[in-house]
């Protein structure tokens, strides 16, 4: 399972209210690469992935080392079911922060979903390593 705890609140009102939010944000300094994130998480939320995903991919341009950004875009991929994709925008905020155990743990899920267990049980490890809190999931094969 994905943490989620990067996202926007789920309350459709919400996301609508952020999304507007985010825009004035942009409008004030179009240079603000959070502001672009953070527009892309309440779209992520309203499942809007595409929209999301350009916001990401807009934050990145800015601050190309803006590491959320890429583990936004992995979950985003997640979503739409382009594991693949998502791997590599794990590896691409791994490599701006090595320390991030939830873009690991994340990267070890889809691994999971895809039944490579061995594969997953490493990024699990890994993760856990980083943040001792974090457990494996319950019921991964051996």
């Amino acid at each position: 399972m994905l943490d989620t705890e990067r996202t926007a609140p789920v309350d459709i009102h919400t996301c609508y209210s952020a999304i507007a939010k985010y825009r004035q944000a942009i409008a004030v300094d179009p240079r603000f690469a959070p502001a672009y994130n953070n527009r892309g998480l309440a779209l992520a939320n309203k499942h809007a992935y595409d929209g999301a995903i350009i916001k990401y991919q807009q934050a990145i341009a800015i601050d190309p080392k803006f590491e959320a950004a890429y583990y936004n875009w992995g979950n985003a991929l997640v979503d739409e079911h382009k594991y693949d994709a998502a791997i590599s925008k794990y590896s691409q905020a791994i490599a701006i922060n090595p320390t991030d155990a939830q873009a690991y743990y994340n990267w070890g899920s889809v691994l999971a979903d895809q039944h490579d267990y061995a594969g997953a049980l490493v990024k699990y490890e890994q993760a856990i390593a980083i943040d001792p809190k974090l457990r494996l999931p319950a019921g991964l094969p051996p």
